[in-house]
């Protein structure tokens, strides 16, 4: 089970840039917008394995937990576990805690997560079908685990 300790210090996508994509000149959806940002970011991350924000993590390793990689990466553990062969020497039940920096695929990934804002945002039915296939699409494309 992941688990954020905080809320991110840095994310990879501004919410100017967002109300930029989505051609927004007021702020009276700047919260809602926000959360969706959070949310895209956090969508983007699971479908890639690719950190899009400087955050905590805590990580309860489970049984079904392939090999212990480490799920988002780049990451530093901060827990005191090494890393042995790509994988975190760790038991199941540990927790193992580390920080994510973004990604160096990070411009190559904002536009899935602008896209996924738009999903949420304003997308109407007939259309959220071709903007979910162009999120999973550039997604596919950058996918380095199984997901989180």
């Amino acid at each position: 089970m992941l688990i954020a300790k905080d809320v991110p210090e840095r994310i990879a996508v501004t919410l100017e840039r967002v109300k930029e994509h989505l051609r927004i000149d007021h702020d009276a959806d700047d919260n809602l917008l926000e959360g969706y940002l959070k949310a895209g970011i956090k969508q983007i991350e699971a479908l890639t394995g690719w950190s899009l924000s400087t955050t905590e993590y805590e990580w309860i390793i489970e049984e079904g937990d392939l090999r212990k990689s480490i799920p988002l990466y780049p990451a530093k553990i901060t827990s005191g576990h090494e890393m042995k062969g790509g994988y975190v020497n760790a038991n199941i039940g540990d927790t193992v805690e580390f920080k994510t920096s973004i990604s160096h695929h990070r411009e190559e990934l904002e536009p899935a997560v602008l896209l996924y804002v738009q999903f949420l945002y304003e997308a109407m039915p007939d259309d959220q079908e071709k903007l979910m296939r162009a999120i999973r699409g550039i997604c596919g494309t950058f996918r380095r685990n199984l997901g989180l």
